[in-house]
Formats: C-alpha cells, sequence, structure tokens
C-alpha cells in the first residue's frame, strides 16, 4: 500500500474529515507514529546495512524533519566513494565565504554539516556541503532512524511523506491502517480502539516473525550443512 492508500484505509473507515488528516496530531501524525514503533520494534536486517542513497541538489539533500536525533553518528560518502568530512555549521560557512566566488562552487564536496533554516515556525533540516554536485548520487551510513521506500522502491530516510511512498517491507501494510486508527480512536475517546490496537499488534509480530524468523532459519541452515552463508 502506498501512504495515500493507507491514509484515504484510515478516512474511510473512520476519519473522513479532512480537517484532521494533516493537522498536528491528526491522521498523517498517528500513521508516523505507528512507522516509527515499526522502526523501534525489532532489530531489523536493514538495520544492520544501515546503507542508504541520496540524490544532491545542489550542494546538498533536505533531512526529514524532526529527525535530527538520528543523524549524531551520520557519515557521508561520494560517488566516487570518499568519505566527507563534517565540520561545525559556522566552520563550513567560514569555508564557504572564503571560496573567490559569490556561489557555491561546483567540483568535488570535501566537507559537509547539517544546515539549519526556520520560515514561519517550520524548522527545515538538511546536509549541506562546501561545494556543489547536483545530481550525483552519494551514500549515508549511520542513520539510525526510520526509513522508508519510494515510488522506485529506493529506500529514504525517515517515514512517508509522498502520496506515493512505501513502507520499508515488501507486503502486508494494512496493520499501520489499524495502528492509526487505534491512536485515532483513544485520542477521541472511542472505546472501540483496543481491537484496532490488537490488530495492529498481531501484524507487528507477524512481520518480525516473517522478516526476521526466516533470516535466523537461513542462517542456521548455513551453519549446519556447509560453508555458504544466506541472507
Amino acid at each position: 500500500m502506498t501512504y495515500q492508500q493507507i491514509y484515504q484505509a484510515v478516512q474511510n473507515i473512520r476519519f473522513g474529515d479532512s480537517n484532521i488528516l494533516s493537522t498536528p496530531g491528526g491522521v498523517k501524525d498517528w500513521i508516523k507514529a505507528r512507522e516509527e514503533e515499526v522502526w523501534q520494534f525489532a532489530n531489523w536486517p536493514l538495520k544492520e546495512s544501515g546503507s542508504y542513497n541520496v540524490t544532491i541538489s545542489g550542494s546538498g539533500f533536505s533531512l526529514p524533519s524532526a529527525f535530527t536525533e538520528f543523524s549524531a553518528g551520520m557519515e557521508l560518502f561520494s560517488d566516487l566513494g570518499d568519505k566527507l568530512e563534517y565540520m561545525e555549521p559556522g566552520d563550513l560557512e567560514g569555508l564557504i565565504n572564503s571560496y573567490a566566488s559569490s556561489n557555491v562552487p561546483s567540483g568535488n564536496p570535501s566537507f559537509w554539516t547539517i544546515d539549519s533554516t526556520s520560515s514561519a515556525g517550520v524548522v527545515t533540516l538538511a546536509v549541506k556541503m562546501d561545494q556543489s554536485d547536483t545530481g550525483a548520487t552519494y551514500k549515508v551510513r549511520g542513520w539510525s532512524g526510520p526509513v522508508c521506500r519510494s515510488s522506485t522502491s529506493a529506500y529514504k530516510l525517515g517515514t512517508m511523506s509522498a502520496d506515493t511512498d512505501l513502507p520499508w517491507w515488501d507486503t502486508n501494510h494494512y496493520f499501520l491502517v489499524s495502528g492509526a486508527l487505534a491512536l485515532g480512536k483513544r485520542q477521541m475517546g472511542d472505546p472501540t480502539w483496543q481491537a484496532d490496537e490488537q490488530d495492529f499488534q498481531t501484524g507487528l509480530q507477524r512481520l518480525q516473525d516473517t522478516v526476521i524468523g526466516s533470516r535466523q532459519s537461513l542462517r542456521q541452515w548455513s551453519g549446519n550443512y556447509g560453508d555458504y552463508t544466506i541472507y
């Protein structure tokens, strides 16, 4: 299910008022909270890989809002495999200002930082580099927060935001609908929220059994019958 299909299912079942779709504490926030809960529920194999591609626009790329705590151990590698060095925002700004150019030069960036801007009370976070490299594909490692998939199934940092985004796992997404319904009903004082909560918890356990249980079985088989490692 896409992000749009998930939030529309929540609306169709119980919360059809469009005013609570994107407002704080509304449908999209309930889905986001459940995505975060899924991510924290188990040591998913995806967490172990912890390597994600990002496309550079200008001299950086946007970070998911409200996820700064997950960038503490982050590392950034260029499309050539070179590791960029982190700098404090003020130091990077000073470096950029020292260049003999009115704009950020294009080339091979060597340094990066996390930059924040605020507009109408909304804080936007982004990775900013000392040089521009538009269109290049860089690699992020050490991101510990939630991820999702784009419409092309490429992993993205953060929870779903675009209508065509997908959860990071392949199938059985419907329990996110139940989870969002449970949060919404509980918030509204609807006593039937417990049934939806049970559906969510059952789906969460089934996901763990499917993703981690099958992987552990393959590893056990590999260890008992030979030197092959299967992931």
